[in-house]
């Protein structure tokens, strides 16, 4: 029997019938051809989720699903927050599709010197729209019950890190220290860690300078020279090995 996971924006209550939007019933209908004897799972991105009942309207054009047992996932020990260098391109809409499906819990796209944008922050509905609905058909794809938190692109100096928090950016400097030495120095770290990648060119000076300002560890990934977007993918899934959760 099939399995689909479904994202629902409404609070999910354990034997409330909730109608699901157009969209949402169009594609498990015609796109999925799910049937009502299919097993279905309710998210929240907020880490609510519940196996659930469908049901079709006589005419087929909207669902209905009732809520079985729900069940509170609690939040991981570790929460990844990525300061990704806003790459070239439509880049950044697969790197957000694979951030993720590794659990980030927050994504900061960053205006950098060398990076698409410059450094003006611009705000733009439509893609900020587009970048969510991509980030919540990663978490059906993943069945990941925590939708990340996607920022607005922003200058690194603008961004406000909480605090205490880890602090580490991928380095190809010659100070950078290897991954292995700063993840057996704290191993035993749970809450914020920040993972700072540049885009195509690396950080600029003064965006380098505010990174050394604001504690950020160097780290070497090794001894090729990585896309940012590799970089990014190679930072999460070794953060989330290291402090013991599945990538």
């Amino acid at each position: 029997m099939a399995h689909f996971y479904v994202y629902v924006s409404d609070d999910i209550c354990e034997g409330q019938p909730l109608r699901l939007d157009p969209a949402t019933s169009h594609h498990l209908l015609r796109v999925l051809r799910v049937g009502e004897n299919d097993r279905i799972t309710l998210f929240d991105g907020r880490g609510k989720r519940a196996d659930c009942i469908l049901r079709w309207s006589a005419n087929g054009r909207w669902a209905e699903v009732v809520a079985g047992p729900v069940e509170h996932v609690p939040s991981p020990k570790l929460r990844p927050c990525l300061l990704q260098g806003l790459p070239k391109g439509a880049a950044m809409d697969e790197l957000l599709r694979r951030a993720t499906e590794l659990g980030a819990w927050e994504i900061h796209p960053v205006l950098c010197r060398y990076g698409d944008g410059g450094l003006r922050p611009t705000k733009s509905p439509s893609r900020e729209l587009r970048w969510r609905a991509i980030a919540t058909a990663a978490c059906r794809q993943s069945r990941n019950p925590f939708l990340p938190t996607i920022c607005q692109p922003l200058p690194l100096e603008k961004i406000s890190l909480r605090s205490p928090s880890l602090h580490i950016v991928a380095s190809l400097e010659a100070d950078a220290r290897p991954w292995r030495e700063v993840v057996g120095h704290f191993s035993e770290f749970a809450g914020d860690v920040y993972l700072a990648v540049g885009p195509e060119g690396d950080f600029a000076p003064e965006e380098q300078h505010w990174l050394r300002q604001n504690d950020f560890l160097p780290v070497s990934l090794g001894t090729r020279v990585l896309t940012a977007e590799t970089a990014a993918m190679t930072l999460l899934a070794a953060a989330q090995l290291a402090w013991g959760q599945d990538p």
